[in-house]
């Protein structure tokens, strides 16, 4: 069953759902939603949780791909690389929680997220762009992948917004994305300086932008 939320269809049926995670993209990729942690509970508690996606759970109805979120690539760690684990880090280091927080009650929730470069396993960014530049081919094969995954997760004819997480991935997604996506950004939420306070305001403000687009 599917709901419009501020022009937003959220409702992903469970024959695209099971398709989505049996594919090659679901251990790079997953859901911008995560079992909330309580008040008195530490900011980053049940961010591994992965039962929310179990069927039992019906998560379904809350899921959508009328958003796309876009990082540039996995953290250099010992992250098992199971279906919609990404973005799902439990790890002490882990900033993934600001995005939960930033994401609460607002049409962000739900939205699919991915890596531009599926396997590309570095946490230093400076060390990725190095790679990069040395392995143009890694850059075409990893455009062609993403083309594809956009193609996949979303409905027929549906051309989902684009969230670039971070500048270097909004270059990317302006160089190589499809013409007819719209492609916005929101800062990476791994900076030091970036609060989880203050990711949540770059969210809102990312929100209303979204809204006044699709209402």
């Amino acid at each position: 069953m599917t709901a419009e939320v501020n022009g937003v269809t959220k409702g992903l049926s469970r024959t695209k759902y099971e398709s989505i995670r049996d594919s090659e993209y679901s251990p790079h990729a997953s859901w911008a939603m995560w079992r909330l942690s309580g008040p008195e509970e530490k900011a980053k508690a049940h961010m591994g949780d992965m039962s929310i996606f179990d069927e039992d759970a019906d998560p379904f109805g809350s899921l959508h791909t009328d958003i796309v979120f876009v990082a540039l690539n996995s953290a250099d760690r010992d992250i098992q690389p199971v279906p919609f684990s990404a973005f799902h880090d439990s790890s002490p280091r882990a900033m993934d929680y600001k995005i939960r927080y930033a994401f609460k009650d607002t049409i962000l929730w739900g939205g699919y997220i991915t890596d531009f470069f599926h396997g590309l396993r570095e946490t230093d960014s400076g060390k990725v762009k190095q790679f990069l530049a040395e392995n143009p081919e890694y850059i075409v094969g990893s455009v062609a992948r993403f083309k594809k995954e956009l193609e996949f997760v979303a409905p027929d004819g549906m051309k989902p917004i684009l969230v670039a997480l971070g500048s270097q991935v909004k270059e990317l997604l302006d160089l190589y994305a499809p013409r007819e996506y719209i492609s916005l950004a929101l800062p990476h939420y791994s900076y030091s300086v970036m609060t989880k306070e203050r990711y949540r305001e770059k969210a809102l403000e990312l929100a209303s932008e979204i809204e006044m687009l699709v209402l």
